[in-house]
């Protein structure tokens, strides 16, 4: 359901005396992906908080609409919404969006479901890999190691529509792996199964590291201006110590921070 945010949104208005037209509201599609984005956490996750304060200050509100992720990609990539936010950049996506700078680094990893309480599972390159059913999540892309890897057979790649339902398939034992964001990985498995989360373990090895950022669709060509603008705000936000204490929080996590240490690779 789509929600409209937009931080001193209501000072802004009775200092002004105005509404502002459609001109100046942006709509950008989203999805559940805690800790970044999600419609139940405190300003929609730490993504959609940065996305709704840059244009905030600028004098613009955002409306998200929560969809599946494919579904997500494709009303903005017809311009039926202005963009999107959560995605990473590479040449087939830049022919149909404006990216912006990175707003969070990520890293992609794979989850499994542990036989045996100390049970870790190792990988040093996709032909460990040959055999195993791995989840991966509907219009998501994980690196040309994991993706060539995918088209040339090597490993057995099943698409789900959401992370969720990776987790959901891989406790069930329909899957071996579960390649999603270490963070995202761990706030889902404490959702859903709070009391087995014990049960789950992830490889230290990285599948990807990533910078997520917002995209707005090439079919409005004020999108371009828009761009710029939202990168110029973003450069400012650092001084913000809202978004300062809750990018910290999120860096300090051990999701996060065991992958920021010398000598982590990724396949």
């Amino acid at each position: 359901m789509p929600r409209i945010h937009s931080l001193g949104w209501l000072s802004l208005m009775l200092l002004t005396g105005t509404l502002y037209a459609s001109s100046n509201s942006v709509r950008l599609t989203s999805g559940e992906w805690p800790p970044y984005t999600s419609e139940h956490l405190p300003y929609d996750g730490i993504m959609s908080y940065i996305v709704t304060e840059v244009f905030s200050k600028q004098g613009i509100r955002v409306e998200y609409g929560y969809f599946p992720w494919k579904r997500s990609f494709r009303l903005a990539q017809y311009g039926e919404w202005d963009g999107s936010l959560g995605w990473t950049k590479n040449q087939q996506r830049e022919k149909d969006f404006y990216f912006s700078e990175p707003l969070l680094n990520g890293h992609d990893v794979f989850f499994y479901l542990k036989d045996m309480p100390d049970k870790v599972f190792t990988w040093k390159d996709y032909s460990d890999l040959k055999g195993l059913k791995i989840g991966a999540t509907l219009g998501y892309i994980y690196g040309p190691g994991f993706d060539k890897a995918d088209l040339d057979g090597e490993i057995n790649v099943l698409r789900f529509p959401s992370d969720a339902d990776l987790i959901r398939n891989l406790y069930l034992g329909r899957l071996d792996l579960a390649v999603m964001d270490a963070c995202v990985g761990h706030d889902l498995i404490e959702l859903s199964y709070p009391t087995h989360s014990s049960l789950f373990g992830h490889t230290r090895k990285v599948v990807r590291n990533s910078s997520f950022r917002m995209i707005l669709t090439r079919k409005k060509p004020e999108n371009a201006g828009l761009m710029e603008k939202f990168n110029q705000g973003l450069a400012s936000l650092r001084d913000d110590p809202v978004a300062f204490k809750m990018l910290s929080s999120v860096y300090a996590r051990p999701c996060y921070s065991e992958y920021l240490s010398e000598g982590t690779n990724s396949g």
